[in-house]
């Protein structure tokens, strides 16, 4: 799921802010993100212990520095998706649309922390 995280959040930056990545040893900045909580459970159970509708949860952090070690910015992120077994989704299709949110959020963050700061 990292991985998924990983790709997702590199497609963002280079889609919304026209970004080049780099290895560290040649960046300006450097954005470090890991997954924290990955959780998922059922949110509605029927007889017999069937999942009606289930959860899934899923947390990030990152931090933006320049190359100097010097910290621009810095968040932490969470969203949650109930799914409906019944009709094909699961706890891995649950979990890509909420990356797919966490990274386009991260996204956004760090491109507007780049911005001068108007006076």
């Amino acid at each position: 799921m990292e991985a998924s995280f990983t790709q997702s959040l590199r497609k963002e930056l280079v889609g919304l802010w026209d970004l080049r990545l780099k290895e560290n040893k040649d960046a300006d900045l450097i954005l470090t993100s890991h997954l924290r909580h990955i959780r998922r459970g059922a949110a509605v159970s029927g007889k017999g212990g069937t999942i009606l509708a289930g959860r899934a949860y899923l947390q990030a952090d990152w931090i933006l520095t320049h190359a100097n070690g010097a910290q621009l910015a810095e968040g932490s992120l969470s969203r949650t998706l109930e799914f409906l077994p019944q009709n094909g989704e699961d706890t891995y299709s649950a979990a890509d649309k909420i990356i797919a949110e966490l990274t386009e959020q991260i996204a956004m963050e760090t491109g507007l922390s780049l911005r001068p700061s108007k006076l």
